[in-house]
């Protein structure tokens, strides 16, 4: 269901919250002298080739460079806003999430050209008349496989425009979230990564390709190699225990690699983890995010948003339906 915040009630919340988006994080980074004794953990000239090829490839996106990239990208909708005659930003219910934060930095940009404010999908929308015309903003921190930000997304209407606006997308959710779709677009500003195995394809070791010798020691190469200041993503998205434990790409049973205690983000503690290192060891086969187990305080990278207190009134909100007794329900004016 469609549920339209009124424009007034949204600016008033946001002002009343937007000295948070001043929030200042600690920084981090890729520690690139525990990135060298870990490729040195390897025991064999190919894995360290290989595993030489994994930091080339390894990008850490910083909070300065994420906000510079969201600037960017709305400043080119600024640019093209003339073109519509409503703009609709569409926001999370659950407000610690990072789409949530990420579409208030889009409504700091663009606080005075936005008409319309809906929350979770724009399925039940309905235009004021058949020649109004609609453009539909919809944001994510990042996509890596495309599939949570397409179930949330909704069905989309065929008579507005749609721009995705995530600033790092894997080359999969491009493909998965465009497919078939002429009203939809991506911002031309969004960067595009690829899983280790697309990286390496064209990367020699020796006079083997790089992906032959990765497959050769049944290496895992659909994960991506990307992680940002404000977040880690989950094993299913990217090399998440690699990087928090310095623990190995190689199957769990291979005896290519002396394990040490380290962690390849510069800024990360492994006192933040260790005590579940067990527990991950033990599950590094399932689906399991590890900063799961552990408090928001002990996550590293600290994702800061989710510790935001936002209030309304100057009361405290958990959720985007403490605005809704002054709002619209698309239901119940008749419009569907």
């Amino acid at each position: 269901m469609s549920i339209e915040i009124d424009k007034k009630i949204f600016d008033q919340f946001f002002n009343e919250n937007k000295h948070l988006l001043s929030y200042k994080p600690k920084e981090y980074g890729i520690d690139e002298k525990n990135f060298i004794e870990w490729i040195n953990n390897y025991t064999t000239p190919e894995l360290k080739s290989l595993a030489s090829l994994f930091r080339k490839y390894t990008r850490y996106v910083s909070y300065s460079e994420y906000v510079n990239k969201i600037a960017s990208i709305c400043a080119d909708i600024r640019s093209k806003s003339i073109e519509y005659d409503t703009i609709i930003l569409l926001v999370n219910n659950l407000m610690d999430k990072s789409n949530f934060w990420v579409a208030l930095l889009h409504y700091s940009f663009l606080q005075d050209i936005i008409t319309n404010i809906v929350v979770n999908n724009l399925e039940n929308y309905t235009p004021k008349n058949k020649d109004e015309k609609i453009l539909g903003i919809i944001c994510d921190d990042a996509s890596y496989s495309g599939v949570q930000f397409i179930l949330n997304m909704g069905s989309i209407p065929k008579y507005m425009d749609i721009l995705i606006s995530i600033p790092y997308m894997s080359t999969k959710a491009k493909k998965r979230i465009t497919f078939n779709e002429k009203n939809i677009y991506i911002t031309k500003q969004t960067e595009e990564f690829k899983t280790f195995g697309q990286y390496i394809q064209n990367d020699f070791i020796g006079t083997k390709k790089a992906i032959d010798v990765a497959n050769e020691y049944k290496i895992t190469t659909n994960l991506h190699t990307i992680f940002f200041n404000h977040k880690l993503a989950d094993m299913v998205s990217i090399y998440q225990l690699v990087y928090i434990f310095g623990t190995s790409f190689l199957p769990s049973s291979s005896p290519y690699f002396n394990y040490k205690n380290l962690s390849l983000i510069k800024g990360c503690s492994l006192e933040h983890h260790k005590e579940n290192w067990d527990i991950a060891k033990e599950k590094r086969k399932v689906d399991v995010d590890v900063q799961k187990l552990v408090g928001i305080d002990d996550m590293c990278p600290f994702p800061f948003y989710k510790s935001f207190v936002y209030t309304y009134k100057t009361n405290q909100i958990t959720n985007i339906e403490n605005l809704y007794s002054n709002t619209v329900n698309i239901y119940d004016i008749g419009l569907m």
